[in-house]
């Protein structure tokens, strides 16, 4: 009776690393994270294929325009934010974390950055209406970038929430900690030490240097 309790402990532990170090522990989130969005976004490209296969094919549309709109916008938001850019950073603090070895400070900040990261995408896609029609594209279908609206009126009926701004706001502010999160200790090793840094390390910190100036 107990051996399929002690499974799913032992498989929850491996997946998320519940018995290691807390920078394993919420590196692993951040991942598993990204690969849940990016299956989403996955899902979301498939809608935006099936709608363009079936107007080449036989000149209608199983969609509606806004559940067209909302596939495309929600695929580039999930796939590029939520999959690659958490899972690059993720892999970034995990292997800079093994490789220099440095003392990891400032939990509360990295947690911070990891729960406003993923809420975004919460908020950006709104709410599921149930009743009376279905309705999960209700803020999507705005489009994939807030300055660049792919709806068009009339034709994809919606009024935008201001949630889907503050989507992107918290998302900003995830990445934003992510990175300082990961300079900073960049920049504590660099007290420390006098060795030159791995080149996996020189790329890491690199690419969070200009994720930090450019995003």
């Amino acid at each position: 009776m107990s051996t399929r309790p002690n499974s799913l402990v032992t498989l929850l532990n491996s997946i998320f690393q519940l018995d290691k170090d807390w920078v394993s522990r919420i590196t692993m989130a951040m991942i598993v994270m990204s690969l849940i969005w990016g299956m989403l976004g996955i899902i979301d490209a498939l809608m935006a294929r099936i709608q363009e296969a079936a107007w080449a094919t036989s000149a209608s549309l199983v969609m509606t325009s806004q559940e067209y709109y909302g596939g495309i916008t929600l695929h580039g938001v999930r796939d590029l934010f939520g999959f690659a850019v958490q899972l690059e950073i993720a892999i970034f603090i995990f292997l800079s974390y093994k490789l220099l070895n440095f003392q990891p400070r400032a939990k509360w900040f990295l947690n911070i950055g990891f729960v406003l990261f993923n809420i975004a995408f919460m908020l950006i896609e709104g709410p599921i209406v149930a009743y009376p029609t279905f309705n999960d594209n209700f803020f999507g279908a705005s489009g994939w970038y807030y300055l660049s609206p792919l709806g068009i009126p009339t034709y994809s009926n919606y009024v935008l929430s201001p949630l889907w701004f503050i989507g992107y706001e918290l998302m900003d502010i995830g990445t934003y900690i992510f990175v300082i999160w990961l300079i900073y200790h960049y920049y504590l090793v660099s007290k420390t030490t006098k060795e030159k840094l791995p080149i996996f390390a020189v790329f890491a910190l690199m690419t969070s240097l200009m994720i930090a100036i450019g995003w």
